[in-house]
């Protein structure tokens, strides 16, 4: 009777611990989920707000085009790192522009949209910081004991940092 009750605890204690364990990797799956939503309203924002840069600047250049297109487009952690490289190489050239022809500063339409978007980049940047805050939260659950052991069996792989490899220190060119 003894190794019965034994054997019985043992198997509650075990379907108790599965379920916290499922329970908080999917929570943290969400939580990835709902941090790169923020990074994509913020993301698409950005590209607005770029956009319409780019017309007042009247600048706009093919590459600018083929670079918001692709930014759009972009859905997944790796394909939105290879479009803000190109986003973020577009601003840098309208800001580096707009600097070129004094006029185009003073214009009000050019200062609320560089404001725009110098708040948008803030945005992006505390947008990135909690998106990565949440992965790192889900990749380290999932690696240690016993989660490691219900996220092989529920399949949950590492989720991706969002990162950009950009060069800080290039100064961007007017065309």
């Amino acid at each position: 009777m003894t190794a019965l009750l034994l054997l019985v605890l043992v198997l509650a204690v075990a379907g108790a611990l599965a379920v916290v364990g499922f329970n908080r990797l999917r929570r943290a799956q969400q939580a990835v989920a709902e941090a790169w939503a923020q990074i994509d309203t913020q993301l698409q924002r950005r590209y607005d707000l770029v956009g319409a840069l780019n017309e007042v600047v009247a600048a706009a250049t093919t590459h600018e085009q083929v670079a918001l297109t692709a930014a759009t487009a972009a859905r997944t952690p790796d394909e939105r790192d290879r479009a803000e490289r190109l986003v973020a190489g577009t601003a840098g050239r309208l800001v580096a522009t707009a600097e070129a022809y004094p006029a185009l500063r003073t214009s009000e339409n050019f200062r609320r949209l560089h404001e725009q978007l110098v708040r948008t980049e803030d945005d992006v940047a505390a947008s990135r910081r909690y998106y990565n805050g949440r992965v790192r939260l889900l990749n380290t659950t999932r690696q240690t004991f016993p989660w490691v052991v219900m996220a092989s069996l529920l399949g949950i792989g590492a989720a991706r940092y969002f990162q950009l490899d950009l060069d800080e220190g290039q100064v961007p060119v007017a065309r």
